[in-house]
């Protein structure tokens, strides 16, 4: 690999996370906010304002568009291979982790129960749920890697760049667009054709998934940049449909045609407002690949929040392009190839178990070859799908309310419950002093958490990256006939401490098992009840198993962790196993916040 070909790799990684950062600072503005924002135009991270959008990440740092790529880059790195379902899971551990800024598409499709058993068959029903108007811009934002990964093979990078998109985007047009921008970027870091000529094979292969594509190619030959209306309707009087793949395409094809150099491509499609985090991820990208690394400024480069972590990655990933086929890295050359065959053969020679799978590996790969087996029934989709057994036993944990000292209390507690999993049902914040501790604990352990409304609304004063956490969690969680939510699934979010609301939710619900948090008592209300209008209040036991009846639907208050309102004294929270078909209320003894006075009375606690 020549210098000037590292640099423009190295560009297209870099271009996408720098235009992504500075996009950032016109998000969701129209043109005309843009300049009220800055009149003095925003050239640097340092410019960009700390409004209540903008105030969630740190000056410098990128957004989902470039940690979703990352998700795909990580892949890569780890498998040497485009594998969908490991790019999918990682994507899904992502989202669950606190996916900060994605969009309600890739929302919808990777918090999907089913979602890693077939990606791309959620995805489809995702859009079809949408009559298949969707055509959102949340693949195209993340997809430029591909262009990079096997550069020199067109075809190659059309059909991963095709099954990538697919995981999360199938509309046609999201497709198109993904394929567009990677076909482009792996013709210019082959640097052997006209800018004109690289676009018309980019635009022909893009057609073959949506024609209408090469509108975005001939909108983008005008010189201004006013006709390709950037900021998508956020204009006074105009209909908001911002965050259209095609607008993000034609943003990346507009500077690619016109820019003078990286930053004065970068700072018009930026300053035009509208979704300018993913229209700058995009066009930075392109023009990285144009340019190069070494014609980026560096101040933006050095302003990233995160640049060492960027750089890491990026010279990893540079290494494997150069040395493909060395450390395990995959077969790219003769000499790569001569080499595995070596290594693999002293590695099986004195192992017959090992030689006679060689063997059998042979006769199937053989097959699938000269046969053309589809890639999903292929043995490599087999040996790299991520098999997940459902968890058996479940701990519930709620409304920790800052208590630190509470939360790991009930860690204590639930390490010797022989529970394969936690989840938290909101409410992590707000009340006891330890609020930046309990957030950093529940990053660390990887529990995902669903938002509660403190954790929505407060007053605490918390680091950026706290409140990126926060401002990301989800609402609920899905789990086959199993919903996890804070408040209520109904749409009028009522507090369910009560028969007649337990009734409600159960008249416009249909999942068997609801769990809920925010009320901080520990209740069990089943369906069949001989009052009409009032819900069935069960009786239990601390610390013992509720057997759960079959066909019965039920809805569980887990208790809090920060304070109870009933006077009990205990730190409560709940186990769901599964397998034995039962819940646990589970009472212990542990540090709790003071009695929360904002109760408005006593309530019954069964026992």
């Amino acid at each position: 690999m020549n210098e000037k070909l590292a640099d423009r790799i190295r560009g297209v990684l870099y271009g996408q996370a720098v235009g992504d950062a500075l996009g950032l600072g016109t998000e969701f503005l129209s043109r005309a906010q843009v300049i009220e924002y800055y009149p003095h135009g925003l050239r640097d991270y340092a410019d960009i304002v700390r409004d209540h959008h903008r105030s969630h990440w740190e000056r410098g740092d990128w957004t989902d568009d470039t940690d979703q790529m990352l998700c795909i880059l990580d892949s890569l790195l780890a498998t040497r291979v485009v594998d969908e379902r490991d790019i999918a899971a990682r994507l899904r551990d992502w989202a669950l982790a606190g996916g900060m800024g994605m969009g309600q598409t890739t929302a919808s499709v990777l918090c999907d129960a089913a979602y890693l058993r077939d990606p791309a068959a959620v995805a489809r029903r995702v859009w079809e749920e949408t009559a298949r108007r969707s055509a959102a811009n949340g693949a195209i934002m993340r997809t430029s890697v591909l262009g990079v990964w096997q550069y020199p093979f067109p075809e190659r990078v059309r059909e991963q760049t095709e099954r990538v998109c697919r995981i999360t985007h199938c509309d046609p047009r999201c497709i198109a667009s993904c394929v567009a921008l990677c076909h482009a970027i792996s013709a210019l870091l082959e640097d052997a054709l006209p800018l004109e000529t690289i676009l018309e094979a980019a635009a022909l292969a893009a057609a073959r998934h949506d024609p209408g594509v090469r509108e975005c190619f001939s909108r983008t030959q005008d010189d201004t940049l006013a006709s390709l209306d950037l900021d998508e309707g956020l204009g006074e009087g105009e209909a908001n449909r911002i965050g259209y793949t095609y607008t993000a395409l034609e943003a990346g094809l507009w500077a690619l045609r016109h820019a003078r150099s990286f930053e004065d491509g970068i700072l018009r499609v930026v300053h035009e407002g509208g979704d300018a985090d993913s229209n700058g991820a995009v066009a930075g990208a392109l023009l990285g690949a144009r340019f190069g690394f070494s014609a980026m400024p560096a101040r933006w480069v050095a302003g990233l929040a995160r640049g060492a972590e960027l750089e890491e990655r990026v010279s990893r990933f540079v290494d494997v392009l150069e040395h493909p086929g060395e450390a395990g890295n995959a077969v790219g050359t003769a000499r790569a190839h001569r080499l595995a065959v070596e290594g693999l053969a002293l590695r099986v020679a004195s192992d017959a178990n090992a030689a006679a799978m060689a063997r059998e590996i042979e006769r199937v790969l053989r097959f699938e070859i000269e046969n053309a087996v589809p890639e999903a029934e292929r043995l490599r989709a087999r040996l790299s799908a991520r098999t997940r057994k459902p968890a058996r036993r479940t701990a519930l944990i709620s409304d920790i309310h800052g208590s630190h000292a509470g939360l790991l209390a009930a860690l204590a507690d639930i390490e010797t419950q022989n529970c394969d999993r936690i989840l938290c049902l909101g409410d992590v914040v707000e009340g006891g002093t330890g609020n930046e501790e309990v957030i950093e604990t529940l990053r660390r352990l990887g529990i995902p958490c669903v938002r509660g409304n403190h954790d929505e609304n407060n007053d605490v004063v918390l680091p950026g990256a706290a409140r990126r956490y926060l401002a990301n969690l989800p609402e609920s969680f899905v789990e086959d006939d199993v919903y996890y939510v804070h408040v209520s699934p109904r749409a009028r979010k009522r507090k369910i401490n009560h028969a007649v609301e337990a009734w409600n939710v159960f008249d416009e619900s249909d999942f068997r098992i609801i769990f809920i948090g925010h009320v901080h008592v520990p209740m069990i209300f089943g369906e069949r009840s001989q009052s009409y209008g009032e819900a069935a209040r069960h009786a239990f036991e601390y610390n013992r198993p509720f057997a759960l009846v079959p066909d019965e639907r039920y809805i569980v208050s887990v208790g809090a962790i920060g304070y109870g309102r009933d006077m009990v004294g205990k730190i409560r929270y709940a186990i769901y196993d599964r397998e034995a078909d039962s819940i646990e209320l589970r009472a212990i003894d542990g540090p709790l916040l003071p009695f929360d006075h904002a109760l408005g009375g006593s309530t019954t606690e069964f026992s």
